[in-house]
């Protein structure tokens, strides 16, 4: 059997110290994805996206493709990301998941922010 480590509560207002250090990120933050709407037009948190396929579809029309077989045609697909690896400095690999199905899309350094949002974040 494990023993259990109890360790004892402590209320946020006892560390008043942790609770600034927190309301100061949280603050930060907001500042933060307001610039990002303010200068940029750039909404963090879209309450919806413009996907023309769902993953499924998307699957089903281009699920024939060979791995090395590229379109110049662009899709807009919606879903969640569940997995992000890369492969050395220029390679990003994401699982994007939705409606039970799952793709995995391939990104140089170059495409990663054009990829996910709207518009690319001007630097």
């Amino acid at each position: 059997m494990r023993a259990i480590s109890t360790l004892p509560c402590v209320a946020l207002s006892a560390l008043p110290s942790l609770t600034t250090t927190l309301q100061a990120y949280f603050e930060n933050r907001l500042k933060v994805l307001d610039d990002l709407k303010a200068k940029q037009g750039l909404d963090a948190y879209p309450h919806k996206w413009d996907a023309q396929l769902s993953i499924p579809e998307y699957n089903a029309k281009y699920g024939h493709l060979a791995n090395d077989q590229r379109l110049e045609e662009i899709v807009q697909i919606a879903g969640r990301i569940m997995r992000k690896a890369s492969s050395g400095t220029n390679l990003y690999f994401y699982d994007l998941r939705g409606e039970s199905a799952k793709v995995q899309i391939l990104s140089d350094r170059k495409c990663v922010v054009c990829a996910f949002l709207p518009r690319p974040l001007v630097r």
